[in-house]
């Protein structure tokens, strides 16, 4: 049980550097196009804002590979694949029905469900901060003079 612990740890370690190298590398894109944002119109913010979401996610499926790979690597599953497969249902606390985990190694995917639900939060502020970053939220249509 304290292997299971201690690896867990490590690799929730493991996964927020890759997360934050993802997050700063994204932002430091960002801060580049700062400089061209006047040029944007809505439409070019968000689509910006869209590439972010969708590198954020590659970062994410690193991260689930990092976690299938331990997976793979203890026996705790049969395939790479299948490693996957286990990785992604705890990463994302969906689970997963058709597929096992070795019982010495239940603790530690149940580990990667804590780790993915503080990644999943993380990402949804890097998201949301990147959004305040572009100010592409709508507008509130302007009210006329106020009636008496």
């Amino acid at each position: 049980m304290l292997v299971q612990i201690v690896l867990g740890a490590g690799l929730v370690a493991l996964t927020a550097l890759i997360q934050a190298g993802f997050m700063l590398t994204g932002f430091r894109a960002l801060q580049s196009l700062r400089t061209h944002e006047r040029r944007f119109s809505r439409h070019h913010a968000t689509l910006v804002i869209v590439l972010f979401v969708l590198y954020m996610f590659v970062g994410m499926i690193a991260e689930v590979a990092l976690w299938a790979w331990v997976f793979c690597g203890l026996d705790a599953v049969d395939t790479f694949e299948a490693s996957l497969y286990v990785s992604l249902g705890s990463f994302t606390t969906s689970g997963y029905s058709d597929a096992s985990v070795a019982p010495e190694w239940r603790l530690l995917a149940a580990s990667e469900g804590a780790c993915g639900m503080i990644m999943f939060g993380w990402v949804a502020a890097i998201v949301i901060a990147a959004i305040q970053h572009f100010n592409v939220w709508p507008r509130p249509a302007p009210r006329g003079p106020p009636r008496e």
